[in-house]
């Protein structure tokens, strides 16, 4: 009850906060009215990106359950190793020696022919199970810097509100003289960014994003809402000639 409530007074919060900026954002992407759609849009949009941020450091990256998991493979193949050696000492144990310990650990049969291959059995499957997952996990997330996830909610909830507000136009364009990118969706995502970033560092974090810069910003956004056309190509900027 309590989160919720928290939960609720932050949404309210939040929602406050960004009020006054939307005006401004319809202004950006040539909206001449009042849009509710647009507006709820953006607002959700934000929050999301909020929330997202402040949930980061619960959500565990796969490259890092791929580690844990190759270490417990590792370890269970050392402790199956281990009882494998005790079980082959065991069996090398004169007849007489195994009698006298009976004594003092029971029935010499009941540990190594049940409990230590029952260990050993279990700690192989552990071993390879463990590796397979590890393995799996690894395709999916290689390491290196954290991915910007909150970022990234962000800039497809602008495009999918610049998409309602201004359908059928393109909102992203590269200009390959001045090798930069222009549209009304990038200066939205300009505009927000910042109001992202100062209420993301409520939890003392700061929201990762692309580098600042009309090229690194507008090649994100092409890359993570869409904003290209199935039918267009993806132009070589790195190949691209300077007009003299």
């Amino acid at each position: 009850m309590a989160e919720r409530e928290a939960f609720t007074s932050l949404d309210a919060r939040l929602r406050e906060i960004i009020a006054p900026h939307l005006p401004k954002y319809e202004k950006i992407i040539g909206l001449t009215a009042p849009d509710d759609q647009f507006r709820s849009r953006v607002t959700k949009a934000i929050i999301a990106c909020v929330f997202q941020h402040m949930l980061m450091p619960y959500l565990p990256r796969a490259s890092g359950l791929s580690k844990d998991l190759a270490k417990a493979s590792n370890q269970a193949q050392s402790a199956q190793n281990s009882l494998r050696r005790l079980a082959d000492i065991l069996d090398g144990l004169p007849q007489e020696l195994s009698d006298q310990l009976t004594t003092h650990w029971g029935i010499l049969g009941e540990i190594r022919y049940r409990s230590l291959e029952r260990e050993i059995s279990w700690l192989e499957r552990v071993s390879v199970i463990t590796s397979m997952y590890a393995k799996r996990l690894k395709t999916l997330d290689r390491g290196g810097a954290p991915k910007m996830r909150a970022f990234e909610v962000l800039a497809k909830g602008l495009a999918d509100a610049y998409r309602g507000a201004r359908v059928g136009r393109r909102g992203i364009t590269l200009n390959e003289h001045d090798e930069k990118y222009t549209g009304e969706l990038l200066k939205l995502v300009e505009a927000v960014r910042p109001l992202a970033e100062v209420l993301a560092e409520m939890p003392k974090r700061q929201l990762r994003g692309p580098r600042q810069g009309k090229y690194a910003l507008g090649a994100y956004l092409r890359t993570h809402t869409d904003g290209r056309r199935k039918d267009e190509r993806r132009p070589n900027v790195k190949n691209s000639k300077r007009r003299p």
